[in-house]
């Protein structure tokens, strides 16, 4: 020999033959290149997939908040409505603050119209709804003014017999409403 190390080496195959294997295995270690790239592809596609859903989500719960502070408002639309048989024209008649005073995290103002309550969307809120507006109107039974009347909000409709009070002046993308305002 010329001292020289080969580079073949002699193992047998699953016959029991010898055969000359040309590049001497080793167990890798780690990963790849393109290994990673894959890893790191899989996690972008599905990070463009979440995001917009999350997004979502955050403007929905800001709106439920808009709604909690809108419920606090709606005993004193339904006590003018028990004595007068109609709704409040403005938050005035309704014996309610300003609706530059009626504000909360994600609420600009609240202003009453025709007996609907308008939130109009501001300070923290996410900026796809910033100065949007959602509304929240009560719906009477057609006919029967003795009878409960209850509340929607947004694009919502009213129930078979049941009449929306106010208009609906709702321009936030159905999308972004929580789901009690959308059907």
């Amino acid at each position: 020999m010329d001292g020289t190390k080969k580079m073949t080496k002699l193992q047998t195959d699953w016959h029991g033959a010898r055969v000359i294997q040309r590049f001497p295995t080793r167990w890798a270690s780690g990963f790849t290149l393109i290994e990673l790239m894959i890893v790191i592809a899989i996690i972008s596609i599905l990070a463009t997939m979440s995001i917009p859903h999350y997004h979502g989500m955050v403007v929905s719960a800001q709106l439920k908040e808009a709604l909690v502070l809108a419920d606090q408002l709606k005993p004193a639309l339904a006590e003018v409505y028990r004595k007068t048989g109609t709704f409040p024209a403005d938050n005035a008649s309704a014996g309610l603050p300003a609706p530059d005073k009626l504000i909360g995290n994600y609420v600009k103002r609240i202003r009453v119209g025709e007996g609907a309550l308008y939130i109009e969307l501001g300070n923290k809120v996410h900026a796809t709804a910033e100065g949007k507006v959602l509304t929240v109107r009560p719906i009477v039974v057609e006919g029967s003014p003795e009878s409960p009347f209850s509340w929607i909000c947004g694009n919502a409709s009213a129930p078979e017999g049941m009449l929306a009070v106010g208009e609906d002046k709702t321009d936030v993308p159905d999308a972004l409403l929580p789901i009690q305002c959308r059907i």
